[in-house]
Order: C-alpha cells, then sequence, then structure tokens
C-alpha cells in the first residue's frame, strides 16, 4: 500500500473516530500533497515525494510551535504539537545518529575518497526520507574531519 493511501485510510479512522485535530491535520496534508501533485503535474506522487511533503508541513508545524512557544500561547502550542504528532507518524522511522554514521562508513568503504557533497547524494539516493539532513551533515563532517 502506497504511502498516500495509508494517509488516506487515517483520515477515514480519523473520521469515524470523531478526532477533530487528527482529522484537520490529516486533511492539511492530503491539500498540501494535491498542491504537490499540481506543481509536479502528476496524478500521484510517488512515496518520497509525499515524504518530502510531509517533512515541508512538519518543519512548519515545528516552527509554529517554536513561535507559539515564544509568544507564550499555549492553545496554539497544543494544536502544533499535536500536528507534529500526526506528520510524524506518517514519517519512515529514523536513522539514528549511529546508523548514520554505519552508512556513512559503508559508503566511504565503497567510494575511498568521497566528498562532502558525493557522500550526501549517496545517502539521499539509498536513504531517501530516512534520516534527519541536519544530523547527517554534521555526522558527514565528523567523519571526513576525523580521516
Amino acid at each position: 500500500m502506497s504511502l498516500k493511501a495509508t494517509i488516506k485510510d487515517a483520515m477515514k479512522e480519523a473520521m469515524r473516530a470523531k478526532d477533530k485535530s487528527r482529522l484537520e491535520t490529516i486533511r492539511m496534508l492530503i491539500s498540501a500533497m494535491q498542491y504537490e501533485e499540481i506543481e509536479k503535474k502528476v496524478d500521484d506522487l510517488n512515496d518520497d515525494d509525499t515524504i518530502a511533503v510531509i517533512k515541508r508541513e512538519l518543519k512548519k508545524r515545528e516552527e509554529e510551535a517554536e513561535f507559539a512557544k515564544q509568544a507564550a500561547r499555549s492553545e496554539i502550542l497544543q494544536g502544533a504539537e499535536a500536528a507534529v504528532a500526526v506528520l510524524a507518524s506518517f514519517l519512515p522511522t529514523q536513522m539514528s545518529r549511529e546508523e548514520l554514521s554505519a552508512a556513512v562508513a559503508a559508503i566511504l568503504t565503497q567510494t575511498p575518497g568521497a566528498q562532502m557533497g558525493v557522500i550526501m547524494g549517496i545517502l539521499k539516493k539509498d536513504y531517501a526520507g530516512k534520516y534527519d539532513g541536519k544530523m547527517a551533515s554534521e555526522v558527514v563532517k565528523a567523519v571526513l574531519g576525523g580521516k
């Protein structure tokens, strides 16, 4: 089952459970996915593109939560944190720092002398959506700096 189908099933479940906040978040996500489909001129997004949309929307909600925390707006903060939890539930399990280090080490054994851009490109191709880009950058810099 595709990720898009899983999200639509989750929307139906939220409707049945009358979970208003979860339903609103999922509807917002589906809307963002539809905009992406229109932008790319495709009928269905593949899972990688869907993950990219989820991550983009997740980042927006995390920023919203941060701003609400700074402004001491607890009602907005609660809504944003709930949306973050819903969106994060659709993402694949993220790699830990140790798993990323192992992946980078494996890439370096296959491609000796590879530089930052090459390693990041291979990570993006092989592990799309399964790692945090900022953490991956830190890990690659640490591994390359340790050589």
